[in-house]
């Protein structure tokens, strides 16, 4: 079964969003499963328990779809997935932006954006073309 995950890089945290499906309302997806912002158990920081729970979470996912904005964090949050052999994939500002507002989803929601990473993701994997190319080293 295939489970992705989007995940929105924040400042000082990443905030998830985990599918096994494909949902046909998004709006509806994301009020019915939205979370509390404080003590988001799918919200990660850069520490090293946090990083243990987040990897734990990615290991039994196909991959994790980020946005390349906050290019340091999203750097960070690369590399600790790609060091523990979890496949990371980029999605174009412009990609989520559509997805997002054709969705109805909230705005400035780290949450929604993290679900619309996640959906893009899962409705793509198997087009690779449909992912782009971010050389975060140069």
């Amino acid at each position: 079964m295939l489970k992705i995950l989007g995940g929105d890089v924040c400042k000082s945290s990443l905030v998830v969003w985990e599918l096994s499906n494909n949902p046909t309302d998004l709006k509806r997806e994301f009020r019915q499963n939205k979370r509390p912002k404080l003590k988001d158990p799918l919200t990660f920081h850069l520490n090293s328990e946090s990083v243990e729970k987040f990897v734990g979470l990615a290991r039994g996912s196909q991959g994790l779809v980020l946005e390349p904005t906050g290019v340091n964090y999203s750097y960070l949050w690369k590399a600790i997935a790609s060091q523990h052999g979890i496949e990371v994939r980029w999605v174009s500002h412009p990609e989520v932006k559509h997805l997002r507002k054709s969705e109805r989803l909230p705005d400035k929601n780290d949450q929604a954006d993290a679900l619309a990473l996640a959906t893009y993701g899962f409705r793509n994997w198997d087009n690779p073309e449909a992912f782009i190319y971010f050389d975060e080293g140069n």
